[in-house]
């Protein structure tokens, strides 16, 4: 397999089995998840405090939305088989999952470029809540979850019916522990 088609096996989302591609798709839905946070805890007075680290923070999470969308360009002939390179790029950059992934990078990125306008430019920064879409495009290992929770749904149940049945085995943390390994 070429170095660009396991790139692209990577940053897709992957198999249960992929440990490399699990845990982008695992590291890419934490970034995500803080730089939402980021974005919510600065309109509170409270965060300035932590400024320095949330724009640290806020920067490698860019940094790592930045790199990923241009890694999504540069394998998009693996999701759009049978085109042009060029036009497999363009329907990338014009999906709505690439339309997303450039829409929550390029508001970090303006002030670099205007620095003349760099605060009226901060209210586009509201454009990063687009990242919230971001977390359906990888949830997969929300899906990994779902998978071990059908696998054991046996196992599940049987607790299930036994705390339906015995709720008195809950008063003790010492039955507890037996109450859910009791198989």
């Amino acid at each position: 397999m070429s170095k660009k088609k396991r790139i692209y096996t990577i940053i897709q989302i992957g198999s249960i089995d992929d440990i490399p591609s699990r845990t982008y798709d695992i590291a890419l839905m934490l970034a995500v998840v803080i730089n939402i946070f980021i974005a919510i805890f600065e309109t509170f007075p409270q965060s300035d405090r932590y400024l320095y680290i949330l724009r640290v923070v806020e920067s490698i999470t860019v940094l790592f939305f930045t790199i990923d969308y241009l890694l999504r360009i540069w394998t998009a002939t693996y999701l759009y088989k049978g085109v042009t390179v060029a036009r497999a790029r363009r329907k990338f950059i014009f999906s709505w999952a690439g339309i997303v992934d450039f829409l929550s990078c390029v508001p970090y990125y303006l002030p670099f470029f205007f620095p003349r306008v760099a605060v009226a430019l901060r209210m586009f920064r509201i454009i990063r809540i687009l990242r919230i879409f971001r977390i359906h495009h990888y949830s997969d290992p929300l899906k990994v979850i779902g998978q071990v929770l059908t696998k054991k749904k046996g196992q599940l149940m049987s607790n299930v019916i036994k705390l339906m049945t015995k709720p008195e085995r809950l008063h003790t943390e010492k039955s507890m522990g037996s109450f859910f390994f009791s198989y």
